[in-house]
């Protein structure tokens, strides 16, 4: 669970390690200083106290190793333990997509009535991308007869391109959460492999492929704060 102490102070985001020389603590400051500092969307979830410390140093140390070119908050949603929710609808509304009051009762219609997704080829591809067409609970303009696209990552560039391949532009973008995407999903369709999911795997099922790192560095970091 988030340690939220951790975000109360400055001093837990400093990483203090041991001089091989002659014993002595000293902080370092940088690659993961440079790493959080860069990353608006870890500062913000670090200082609500949503992520552990444990957390957001093993995924800057995974980036390390890996080289893993997404971004930092990106790579801590896939941290074990991590709540995931948190960091992708940061990431939407600071990309200025809203988050989704949607309707399943209205989008079983919707659904009766999308082409593509008689298509089978297109619906794989939709749910691989993590996104669902959608009937907003409360907005009923003529614009939305085609309702509207919610998705985990609505401003990735695949979710934006495969909406506007099927008329939906960046106006029709919401955020939805892992378990209301799975929720939608397995109300409107039956045959839906939710299991071979990765996003359900990792985010509903809580199945982490990164796991959880340990340092008794940290633990100097909270006796320090």
């Amino acid at each position: 669970m988030p340690d939220r102490q951790n975000g109360r102070s400055s001093a837990g985001l400093r990483l203090i390690s041991r001089s091989r020389r002659g014993g002595l603590n000293r902080v370092r400051k940088v690659p993961f200083m440079a790493a959080v500092a860069a990353d608006e969307i870890v500062r913000e979830q670090l200082q609500a106290g949503n992520v552990a410390l444990e957390a957001l140093r093993t995924a800057w140390r995974h980036k390390e190793i890996t080289s893993d070119p997404r971004d930092l908050w990106r790579i801590l949603a896939d941290v074990q333990g991590t709540n995931a929710d948190a960091p992708f609808e940061a990431a939407a509304l600071r990309s200025g997509f809203s988050k989704a009051d949607v309707s399943i009762e209205r989008t079983e219609k919707l659904i009766a009535r999308t082409d593509f997704l008689n298509r089978p080829h297109e619906r794989a591809r939709l749910l691989e991308l993590a996104m669902f067409p959608a009937m907003p609970a409360k907005e009923r303009s003529a614009t939305l007869r085609n309702g509207v696209i919610v998705a985990i990552e609505p401003q990735h560039r695949d979710v934006r391109s495969f909406a506007a391949s099927h008329g939906y532009d960046s106006r029709l973008l919401r955020f939805a959460s892992p378990g209301q995407l799975a929720q939608l999903t397995r109300s409107c369709f039956e045959d839906a492999p939710l299991e071979n999911l990765w996003w359900n795997s990792r985010f509903v099922r809580n199945e982490r492929p990164i796991r959880l790192f340990f340092s008794t560095e940290f633990q100097e970091v909270r006796r320090a704060a």
